[in-house]
């Protein structure tokens, strides 16, 4: 324990460590996963190590066609048949947590800037979430939100 209470624990992977490496030994039978991002870089990846482990793999894609491409090719490289791209058909996405919360204090924030970046790929609203109230309502849509989402800021107020 630190001198904060936070626990601590050791782990063998770090910075140079791979999905692959992490799921070494671990068999994901039986097991499905859902992977966004997973048409390019360590999203394909990780889809990748998990169907090796595996694993049935969705890859939740917003163009079908480069998704059925990267699943094919996923199936290729780990023998998986078991790995599929599927439409992501959303009207809206919340995406947190913006600020530190209460409720899951060992989330890492993403920050408002972060949060403009994300927000700025989407192509559907996104409503921020995560320690916010409705004075951030301005930031929210200032960083490229359609608003804010929450449950513990505006429970009191009904």
């Amino acid at each position: 324990m630190t001198d904060d209470a936070t626990p601590t624990f050791a782990t063998p992977f770090g910075f140079t460590s791979t999905a692959a490496d992490v799921l070494a030994d671990v068999d994901l039978s039986g097991r499905r996963a859902v992977v966004t991002g997973a048409t390019s870089g360590i999203g394909v990846e990780t889809a990748r190590a998990l169907a090796a482990a595996g694993a049935d793999v969705v890859i939740g894609v917003r163009r079908l066609d480069a998704g059925r491409r990267i699943a094919s090719q996923i199936t290729e490289s780990t023998g998986n048949s078991a790995v599929q791209a599927a439409a992501l058909d959303v009207d809206f996405a919340v995406l947190g947590p913006v600020r530190p919360t209460a409720s899951h204090p060992d989330a890492a924030a993403l920050g408002w800037e972060r949060f403009a970046e994300l927000a700025a790929a989407a192509p559907f609203p996104v409503f921020a979430l995560g320690g916010l109230g409705p004075a951030d309502l301005g930031a929210a849509r200032g960083a490229g939100g359609h608003g804010i989402a929450g449950i513990s800021a505006f429970w009191s107020k009904f």
